[in-house]
């Protein structure tokens, strides 16, 4: 079982995870956005190959290749885009997906407030719009849950934990 949290800096992620970590027998992977878009994609195959080689684990990962699109997207030169987006493409189709992506969804005022000198507003609407054009990507290849990461973080986690525990049982059917 390998799942995701995504979402914008000050979403929770790292909370979130934090708390499944001490409910769940599992193996937390962190990583932060790389910025060269190209090298993101790299590190994506690299990743999945561990991932490959660990099926039998529980993985909880704190972001994955859909931030690696999401910042790839907006930090790639516009000559560059074109090609960005075919080497996305062949990225998404050959490294193992999350079988189950949650994003915390947070207002990118919300983003400013938990993390006030990370981006720009006019970022974090960049970065929200993007994740949310690759979230519908990504519902084409898994499933994808939205949560409301504006509410109370302990609503937050009962919310992932109930998700998460739903798609447990939904698997062992």
């Amino acid at each position: 079982m390998y799942i995701s949290l995504e979402g914008l800096d000050g979403a929770g992620k790292t909370t979130v995870v934090n708390f499944l970590k001490r409910k769940f027998n599992c193996v937390v992977f962190k990583t932060s956005p790389i910025y060269n878009p190209f090298k993101a994609l790299e590190k994506e195959r690299a990743v999945s190959r561990l991932l490959t080689l660990s099926d039998e684990l529980f993985i909880i990962r704190d972001r994955s290749i859909l931030t690696t699109l999401v910042y790839g997207s907006l930090t790639v030169q516009p000559e560059d885009f074109d090609s960005y987006m075919k080497a996305a493409t062949d990225v998404i189709n050959e490294v193992k997906l999350p079988d189950l992506i949650i994003f915390l969804q947070v207002t990118p005022q919300t983003s400013l407030v938990r993390k006030l000198d990370l981006y720009s507003v006019e970022q974090l609407e960049r970065l929200q719009t993007l994740y949310l054009s690759f979230l519908d990507l990504m519902k084409q290849k898994t499933t994808v849950c939205i949560v409301n990461g504006e509410l109370p973080i302990d609503t937050v986690r009962r919310e992932v934990l109930k998700i998460i525990k739903q798609y447990l049982k939904k698997e062992e059917v």
